[in-house]
């Protein structure tokens, strides 16, 4: 009787949307570590860059982490620059999670494995907040509404406000079709593309909305192995889904570690998603990779072949992966995987690809820091650039011609915004100040009207 009572409480308090109480400490506030000004210089800014660059990210001093997990679990932080008429406006904003917000109240959730456990069981019932739910991996921009985007959770709806040149948290939107919202959800042709993946069932979900959020189409694609899906890629008529050996290790619970292994006995399987009827082939390769970003691809009526940063090996308790930079053809008559390799890209560790016209921008990094950027035409290297006693802090967005980032520079300590010509590579270093700009994750560059 005791145990029916407890779970009806445990059902009004998820009905009513309750969050419990539980004092950690003093409480969390992040209003004290945003910024906002003016950026002063003398070197000139094109008067055509109108818009606003933004970089999200985790809240993480890189030095003190020591496993890939630890950089998915910081706080989501934008760091940005509003651009008018050759003039720059620095902004730093937290995103107003249900996590932050319980944490203003509550104290910082502390970092014990069997804590956060605890409380992601207490979440699914509703009653904790999601303390997965960050915010701090991608930005989407969806007809000029802006979403914070964490594969575990919902979006967070922002208003990035290119009048008033500020940013702030609006709320965070439930999709009754969906568990999850990917970060890597793709918006285009007004509508917009996504996957929820789920552990338990080992399937992924692909699902197709309008620009309202609003569930169009689904498909279910069950997986060889736990569906942990980073990136998928979209393609005139296909969905590629990679499903990389990446199973559960019971053992590393009681080690205080994330409880996943990747398998590199076992092969990788590509699943492709039928646009015109949704049928799901599978395609089996005799290699095990994992992929967290897709390049870019193209098909034709015999094969489809795309580009991608591959590890051949994963471990999310440790920094120290490297990604090669590839491309795998899918043959359609028998169902078999190439890959192709190039000798110059595999001596470096690449990711984050963005695309500019035929080209493909990636990130190098070098002993878990971002040095400099390669730019490759398929596997072809058509420009390596470094960077002098400076690291870079997130991934770049292109406008027109012009790929914009954030840089530390190691020496001075002071940060930069720069601006490098794709055509000519000339570059402008325009110095922000020395508050030593935190990492990011994705980007985006929203245009001014």
């Amino acid at each position: 009787m005791q145990t029916l009572w407890f779970l009806l409480l445990l059902q009004v308090l998820k009905i009513n949307g309750f969050f419990w109480n539980i004092r950690f400490g003093p409480k969390v506030n992040v209003a004290d570590r945003e910024h906002r000004f003016r950026i002063k210089t003398d070197k000139f800014v094109p008067t055509s860059i109108n818009g606003f660059y933004g970089l999200i990210g985790p809240d993480v001093i890189i030095h003190n982490k020591t496993t890939l997990f630890d950089l998915f679990t910081g706080d989501g932080v934008i760091q940005g620059a509003f651009f008018e008429n050759g003039q720059i406006t620095f902004v730093k904003h937290f995103i107003r999670t249900d996590k932050l917000n319980y944490e203003y109240i509550n104290g910082r959730i502390p970092e014990n494995f069997f804590i956060k456990f605890t409380m992601m069981i207490l979440s699914a019932l509703n009653i904790m907040p999601n303390i997965l739910g960050l915010a701090n991996t991608a930005l989407l921009n969806v007809n000029k509404k802006v979403y914070a985007l964490y594969e575990r959770d919902m979006p967070y709806l922002l208003d990035v406000n290119l009048e008033n040149k500020t940013i702030q948290t609006i709320k965070k939107i439930h999709i009754k079709s969906l568990g999850s919202f990917s970060a890597h959800s793709k918006f285009s042709n007004d509508s917009i593309e996504t996957l929820d993946y789920h552990i338990v069932g080992n399937y992924v979900e692909y699902q197709k909305l309008n620009n309202q959020l609003e569930f169009l189409q689904k498909v279910r694609v069950n997986t060889e192995y736990m569906p942990v899906v980073h990136d998928f890629l979209s393609m005139k008529n296909s969905i590629i889904i990679t499903d990389s050996p990446i199973l559960i290790e019971n053992s590393a619970i009681f080690e205080n570690k994330l409880p996943v292994c990747f398998d590199v006995k076992k092969p990788t399987i590509i699943h492709i998603i039928n646009k015109t009827d949704f049928s799901v082939e599978k395609y089996s390769t005799d290699q095990s990779f994992y992929i967290f970003h897709y390049a870019t691809g193209r098909e034709t009526d015999k094969q489809i072949e795309f580009f991608a940063p591959l590890y051949d090996n994963l471990d999310f308790n440790d920094l120290n992966i490297q990604g090669r930079y590839r491309k795998l053809t899918l043959h359609k008559t028998n169902k078999t995987v190439t890959m192709e390799k190039s000798q110059n890209l595999e001596n470096m560790n690449l990711d984050f690809p963005v695309q500019y016209e035929d080209k493909i921008v990636l990130r190098k990094i070098e002993n878990n820091i971002i040095t400099g950027f390669v730019i490759t035409k398929d596997l072809n290297i058509i420009k390596h650039i470094s960077f002098l006693n400076k690291f870079i802090c997130g991934e770049p967005a292109i406008f027109k011609n012009i790929l914009i980032f954030f840089a530390n520079d190691f020496i001075t300590k002071n940060s930069y915004l720069v601006l490098l010509n794709l055509d000519t590579y000339e570059r402008t270093e325009i110095p922000i100040g020395n508050n030593m700009l935190s990492i990011g994750f994705h980007s985006l560059f929203l245009p001014a009207p």
